[in-house]
């Protein structure tokens, strides 16, 4: 069992921007840095791990061509680009700039990278990749019907799609705890609605897929409990993988306030293991079909 993974509990809540701009169609990557970026790099490795089940279910092969939607600083974009060679290739896309600088050091003649989002597709060729993947980035995205739209038609037809996402439907008694400490600072409702409007459950994710034209190979939830050593580790991948937006939109002495609270309540929760991390995972292989009628979007 990975130590540090916790990162499947984290991703379920990379939630707390309380600026109207964080319930935009992007992710605000403004308030990213360099430390942050090479914090991310660091404490990403779980889901590095994870990423490479999702790859080894899309049973990527020689010469193909593959689009890494999120790639942060690269690591699964790296691993991924083995199985391409020696003729194919994967391109890596990324909002944050400092997250991708990390990710060109790691650029070869299979690889590359550049600064983008499921909003930048539009500028992507149609009936062009093999594969198109999100390994914990679906969740990220407002317009999930016009990301996927877009991801179709990007794919050749019989093109494959990847998802690793964070469940709406968690049993997570942490992010009960950061919601109450967060209440406790900020008001009863301050938490309202924090994840719910990104994460979709199962039979949503499915519709979503369907109603997109893909075909739905296979769907599911894994749930498991991981353990993490600190809630200050818990604490540095929120900031890191948040883009620097965790708990940003309020004052220090507050956000000093709800951190305070957090670390006691995760704290209390310590078994001899470290603190238990729950969490559920929506994990679909789909693909788009070999003949596809003319679809009016």
């Amino acid at each position: 069992m990975q130590k540090k993974a916790f990162f499947f509990f984290i991703v379920l809540i990379l939630l707390i921007n309380l600026t109207p701009d964080f319930f935009g169609a992007t992710v605000d990557v403004s308030r990213d840095s360099p430390a942050l970026a090479l914090s991310y790099q660091r404490l990403s490795q779980p889901q590095f791990q994870q990423g490479k089940k999702l790859i080894h279910l899309l049973k990527i092969k020689a010469g193909e061509k593959v689009l890494d939607i999120g790639c942060g600083s690269g690591e699964l974009t790296a691993y991924t680009a083995q199985f391409v060679k020696p003729k194919g290739w994967v391109l890596g896309i990324d909002p944050s700039p400092y997250r991708i600088e990390l990710a060109n050091q790691k650029r070869n003649k299979n690889l590359s990278f550049r600064i983008g989002g499921s909003d930048d597709l539009s500028s992507l060729p149609s009936n062009f990749y093999d594969v198109v993947y999100l390994n914990y980035v679906f969740h990220w995205i407002f317009d999930k019907n016009r990301a996927l739209e877009e991801i179709f038609r990007i794919l050749k037809p019989g093109g494959r799609l990847g998802l690793c996402s964070g469940d709406k439907e968690q049993h997570s008694k942490n992010f009960k705890i950061l919601s109450e400490s967060i209440q406790a600072v900020l008001g009863s409702t301050a938490s309202k609605d924090l994840v719910v409007p990104y994460h979709i459950n199962k039979e949503e994710l499915h519709n979503l897929v369907i109603k997109s034209g893909f075909i739905i190979d296979s769907l599911m939830v894994e749930e498991k409990t991981n353990y993490v050593k600190s809630p200050k580790e818990v604490i540095e991948f929120l900031e890191a993988s948040d883009f620097g937006n965790f708990l940003a939109g309020i004052t220090e002495e507050k956000r000093q306030r709800i951190l305070s609270l957090f670390k006691q309540k995760l704290s209390a929760t310590m078994t001899s293991q470290g603190i238990p991390m729950k969490y559920r995972t929506l994990i679909l292989i789909g693909h788009k079909p070999k003949t596809v009628a003319l679809k009016v979007f």
